[in-house]
């Protein structure tokens, strides 16, 4: 769960999801739930948007049964990585309590036509080869494209 509503390129919004309850028993409201994309190998499902939360939280269990990562615990210190690919996450620290991943989350969910624009306006094939994560694309809709292809 996050508070940060950038990190979501669509957002589903909802009433109807239940409230999360934290630590000391009180409740805050769920806004609205969708995916993100934290690293471009991190895709993470059903990721809930509450304004309210102070962390970024991932919970262990997403990631081993969901994502078929493994996590070793060692120390204060917290070692995530791919199974299947075993390519390392990211090692993190104990701080406050809570395991904080090293690695810089930079990359966040964009959408394609975001990404197209960022990277100076590739082709499709070019895009996928750079951006993995948005190889189901099927088209870009870029005014600046279609009017560079125009003559008069």
């Amino acid at each position: 769960m996050t508070s940060n509503q950038s990190y979501f390129s669509k957002l589903s919004f909802s009433n109807s999801l239940p409230p999360v309850t934290l630590v000391d028993g009180s409740q805050i409201k769920v806004h609205g739930i969708s995916q993100i994309h934290p690293l471009p190998h991190l895709p993470l499902h059903s990721v809930l948007f509450v304004p309210g939360c102070l962390f970024n939280l991932i919970p262990i269990s997403k990631l081993t049964s969901t994502l078929d990562f493994s996590v070793l615990f060692v120390n204060n210190s917290v070692f995530i990585q791919d199974r299947r690919t075993g390519q390392a996450i990211g090692p993190g620290h104990e701080f406050g309590g809570l395991y904080r991943l090293s690695s810089p989350i930079a990359c966040v969910s964009t959408s394609a036509d975001l990404a197209h624009q960022r990277l100076g306006h590739p082709s499709l094939e070019k895009l996928r080869l750079l951006v993995p994560s948005l190889s189901t694309v099927k088209n870009i809709q870029c005014e600046s494209c279609q009017l560079g292809k125009h003559v008069r």
